[in-house]
């Protein structure tokens, strides 16, 4: 039989347990009600951020890849038209009028483009080769050189090397009017190709002058070349005419056509080399270009 006293002390015991365990359950309870708490807060917050987005900007990476891809296109589209805005005005006031004259408006186009590409780096000692190849197989390579010093064309001649199965047929040497360019192009013709010649039609504005100076219309006027029927006459013209291209007819002051026409003959049939410096007038459009100062026209003749 169980006295009274162990029989209290078994139920206050009874007590304490169950009152643990209510505290126990009622601490995991608050514990698990925090983390709920915590887990929806985050969802709030993430949904809350989602909703502020806006629906133009870019979530995937393809779309953000497009997107600086554009943005980089527009930059450099911008930075070249300003680019273009200095060098087009510059280009057109410095390049000779002889240039103008004889170079194609294509080919001009090109020659911008490629100062433009290395305009920042103008001061600098920088070359530029461009190779071209014509419908006709005719190669064209012109170097584009920041500086105008004495022996770039030498160098540039140095360098050259000729097309395989063509031969040089021209060379065309400019200088930009404030020594800034060199711009020098040298065209190479096929050999045993089929090649252009002048037309009568081509050599239209020249016959025009000649007959204007067998006339005297010319008389005391001392650049104008001296009549001489042995060389220009029409039998004599068409003879030559037989030899040049189209373009060189075409383009040629007239003047210094037929005097370049003199030289030829000068030179045809002997190994002799004829080399004519010429001052041009201070009225002249390159001279005016640039700023009255001095230039000069410098022809070479010689065989082959």
């Amino acid at each position: 039989m169980i006295s009274a006293s162990r029989l209290r002390s078994s139920i206050q015991n009874i007590n304490r347990a169950s009152a643990n365990s209510v505290k126990a359950f009622l601490s995991r309870k608050r514990l698990s009600s925090t983390k709920d708490l915590g887990t929806s807060a985050a969802n709030s917050l993430q949904n809350e951020a989602r909703s502020d987005m806006k629906s133009w900007i870019p979530l995937t990476n393809l779309e953000l890849q497009r997107i600086t891809t554009q943005s980089l296109i527009h930059e450099v589209a911008e930075q070249q038209r300003e680019l273009a805005a200095k060098v087009v005005p510059w280009f057109l006031k410095n390049m000779p009028a002889s240039y103008f004259r004889r170079i194609p408006e294509n080919i001009r186009s090109q020659h911008v483009k490629a100062i433009a590409a290395i305009h920042d780096l103008m001061h600098s000692d920088l070359s530029l080769k461009i190779e071209t190849k014509s419908n006709d197989g005719s190669h064209t390579i012109t170097y584009i050189a920041s500086q105008t010093k004495s022996g770039i064309l030498y160098t540039q001649i140095q360098g050259l090397t000729c097309p395989l199965n063509c031969e040089l047929s021209s060379v065309q040497v400019f200088s930009s009017l404030d020594g800034e360019l060199a711009l020098n192009i040298f065209t190479f013709q096929t050999l045993n190709a089929g090649k252009k010649i002048a037309t009568a039609d081509d050599m239209s504005v020249v016959k025009a002058y000649l007959n204007d100076l067998k006339a005297g219309k010319f008389v005391g006027q001392p650049e104008a070349p001296i009549y001489d029927d042995s060389i220009y006459s029409d039998d004599a013209m068409d003879f030559f005419r037989q030899r040049i291209r189209p373009d060189y007819a075409a383009n040629c002051d007239p003047r210094r056509f037929l005097l370049m026409r003199k030289m030829y003959e000068q030179v045809r049939n002997n190994d002799a080399a004829m080399v004519q410096c010429e001052l041009i007038s201070p009225q002249s459009a390159d001279a005016l270009a640039a700023g009255g100062a001095q230039n000069a026209w410098i022809t070479i003749a010689s065989a082959n």
